[in-house]
């Protein structure tokens, strides 16, 4: 399992508006985000991200050729379930509560990662038991189950060039962050703190990115009926 991979996949589409560091046209004291910059508003953004109790990402892009789509719901203290996939090498399934890592790839993810046919047969459908870990095999996949993680490109130094618009997302207030390109942008909340709306970059090699929340108290293990541990089969 490439973690790595995923990580770079996702936070690609963040990494282009690490640009959007210059001053916020938002003014008037009614306005909870007058007088900060945008990178001001980035930071607090994540952080106000985080500290949401749940919040689901979701979205699609692509990387060297290849798209990859993203459905992560967060729990806050408690973990993350969802799904990953990417064009020709497949999907797989991750649950993630604090402690395990649960991972259900699909045929297609395993043929595409060399597992022999004899293993396949005994592994198809089941889902990949280990303990959660910091290093490069299945376990490190808790990493992505991480607001910071995901979102680490976003507020880095960058030209003060691009200016925060006010606007409205799904009929609320919201700050346009546009880098300074001009093509990279995100929407984030006009409130205090401000949360995560959207990151879009467009064209090849982006993609967009939502984030919802309050949808999910709870991470759900799958059923040991459906577990394989999958140390005995050197994951």
């Amino acid at each position: 399992m490439r973690k790595a991979r995923y990580l770079a996949q996702i936070t690609i589409v963040t990494a282009a508006l690490a640009a959007g560091a210059a001053a916020c046209g938002s003014s008037g004291s009614s306005d909870p985000l007058a007088g900060m910059t945008s990178k001001q508003i980035a930071q607090q953004a994540v952080t106000g991200t985080e500290a949401q109790s749940s919040v689901r990402i979701a979205g699609t892009g692509s990387d060297s050729g290849q798209t990859f789509s993203i459905d992560l719901t967060l729990v806050k203290g408690k973990g993350c379930q969802g799904t990953i996939s990417e064009g020709n090498v497949g999907s797989f399934k991750l649950v993630y509560d604090l402690s395990t890592v649960w991972v259900l790839p699909d045929s297609k993810f395993y043929q595409a990662s060399g597992v022999p046919a004899a293993a396949q047969t005994v592994l198809d459908g089941k889902y990949l038991k280990v303990k959660a870990t910091s290093g490069n095999g299945i376990g490190s996949l808790a990493q992505i189950c991480n607001v910071s993680n995901l979102l680490n490109q976003f507020t880095k130094d960058a030209s003060p060039t691009a200016k925060g618009v006010n606007t409205t997302v799904a009929g609320q207030p919201a700050v346009k962050i546009t880098d300074n390109t001009g093509t990279g942008f995100a929407y984030v909340t006009d409130t205090a703190p401000p949360k995560l709306l959207q990151v879009t970059k467009p064209g090849t090699g982006g993609g967009t990115i939502t984030f919802t929340y309050g949808t999910a108290t709870s991470i759900t293990p799958p059923p040991a009926s459906q577990v394989i541990d999958g140390s005995k089969y050197g994951f």
